[in-house]
């Protein structure tokens, strides 16, 4: 459930999509855009969600927090990551060099077909 609105009053307000970078900012700070389907009456309201446990009255809304973030890598993981970007690292530049090689070995012999085939 998501509230009542506030220009008429009607307790069905459904989430609208975010139109634009505001809202969506909005959005992740959970204030997502709100549409009422009696009036048409579009806004910004706080995510709610009405538990008769948690209020100390029933029917108060409880705003409901967004997840927390995750918790930071452990050291053990960041050495695994750099490990795993210093191979990738590696293996790229190795391409690379033979990508070049082959490069060469293809101009030259085709500049050596041409030095030939003008000579005679």
């Amino acid at each position: 459930m998501t509230g009542r609105c506030p220009r008429c009053g009607n307790p069905e307000v459904q989430s609208s999509r975010a139109r634009g970078a505001v809202e969506t900012f909005a959005r992740l700070l959970g204030f997502p855009p709100r549409r009422c389907t009696a009036c048409g009456w579009r806004g910004l309201r706080p995510r709610v969600i009405f538990d008769a446990r948690k209020a100390s009255k029933p029917g108060i809304p409880q705003v409901e927090l967004p997840p927390a973030p995750p918790p930071p890598p452990s050291p053990a993981e960041l050495e695994k990551r750099r490990r795993h970007r210093h191979r990738h690292h590696i293996k790229t530049q190795k391409r690379q060099a033979l990508q070049a090689v082959v490069i060469a070995l293809v101009l030259g012999v085709g500049a050596g077909i041409i030095v030939y085939s003008c000579a005679q």
